[in-house]
């Protein structure tokens, strides 16, 4: 299929009602046939493009040469389209759309992908092969208003993709749906193991799991999507663990998340998530230890009890309670934590090993490691009990 396909005597000059086109592995169509295409089916709501070799742009072109080949490539308006897929697409190197109503663009496993220029306001999934690191491009062009992220994908290494600020989240918010709290009643054993994906809480970025099966972990542990805004009593006795991506606490820096300016800095640009644990009684929302360096490959390694001794502030470890032992209820908290690990995944599987700990918890390392970090000694005198 090629471009004359949509401009003989059959679609010439007409708006075709068609909404839905699926024209993948297409060997011959290209930039003339999307032109076409787009001119002639304007209420197009989805669209496949998968698996078109010679597919090189999905946009407009102002000018050809004399070869036939475009020499100028502008925004493309498509009204109506929701969904496009463009996966497989070996040859394709950029998209320029506008999109009013588009709320998903799957991109897998193109390798030569460069540029992507997309107005989308309402997009709700990116699905791309590639993982970007946004802020380290943003480095590099510091005096481009566009935001550019490194493909990190094998197959484009070391090519520049350039997309959207407001698309990142995009890209992030899928692997974060498809993440899973996995519970394990015994450390590194999937006898008796109980999953509890993000995606089943009725709000996937401020939900509260449900550890009631999780043997006495309910007593002492609360661990949430999102991040925290209040002291919940119900937690006054508990370890509250928070797990949020960084766009979601990013975008509310000025409202709700204020809390999170003094680390919003050192956020490492590879971390999309972060893992916060604090006291259900700490009523500074300040009083937190925060894991923000390590990437969602990492982060699914670990059990939620090896993530925290990755982490820094040392709220947990300075507090009187913990160091003493006179309330055990917080010692109780942190090796419940071994039982417990947060996977994501891109296709939502969870095939990862439970990382291994010693069977008991030597105190000592973990407050000499996480103390050696903290910026809560002044705030935490209160609790030294």
């Amino acid at each position: 299929m090629n471009y004359e396909h949509f401009t003989n005597i059959g679609f010439r000059g007409k708006g075709h009602h068609l909404k839905v086109l699926d024209i993948r592995g297409a060997k011959e169509f290209t930039l003339r046939g999307f032109i076409a295409l787009g001119q002639a089916c304007p209420l197009l709501e989805y669209l496949n493009l998968s698996a078109c070799p010679k597919l090189t742009h999905v946009a407009g072109a102002a000018t050809f040469s004399l070869f036939g080949t475009p020499s100028q490539f502008i925004v493309v308006t498509m009204n109506s389209l929701k969904r496009l897929i463009a996966s497989h697409c070996e040859n394709l190197q950029e998209v320029h759309l506008k999109v009013p109503e588009l709320q998903c663009l799957e991109a897998q496993a193109c390798s030569s992908l460069l540029t992507m220029n997309l107005e989308a306001p309402v997009l709700q999934i990116m699905s791309l092969s590639a993982k970007v690191d946004a802020k380290e491009c943003a480095e590099v062009y510091k005096d481009d208003p566009t935001l550019f992220a490194r493909s990190m994908s094998e197959e484009s290494r070391g090519n520049y993709l350039k997309i959207g600020a407001a698309c990142l989240e995009k890209i992030v918010y899928p692997k974060f749906l498809n993440g899973v709290l996995v519970y394990r009643p015994q450390e590194g054993s999937d006898v008796g193991r109980i999953d509890m994906p993000i995606a089943a809480l009725s709000n996937p970025l401020e939900g509260t799991f449900d550890l009631s099966r999780c043997g006495d972990a309910g007593k002492y542990l609360s661990i949430s999507t999102g991040y925290r805004k209040t002291v919940k009593l119900e937690n006054t006795n508990k370890l509250e663990i928070w797990i949020a991506p960084r766009f979601l606490i990013k975008r509310a820096l000025a409202t709700t998340a204020g809390h999170f300016r003094e680390i919003e800095g050192i956020w490492a640009s590879s971390a999309e998530i972060g893992i916060f644990w604090n006291c259900g009684d700490y009523d500074n929302l300040t009083w937190y230890d925060y894991l923000i360096s390590q990437d969602i490959d990492n982060l699914s390694k670990n059990n939620l009890y090896v993530n925290w001794t990755y982490a820094s502030a040392g709220a947990l470890a300075n507090d009187k309670r913990l160091v003493s032992g006179a309330d055990d209820t917080l010692r109780v908290s942190i090796r419940l934590l071994k039982n417990f690990n947060c996977i994501f995944t891109v296709d939502g599987s969870t095939q990862t090993s439970s990382s291994k700990t010693p069977g008991d918890i030597d105190w000592t390392q973990v407050f000499n490691s996480l103390s050696s970090s903290s910026r809560h000694l002044s705030q935490l005198a209160h609790l030294q009990r």
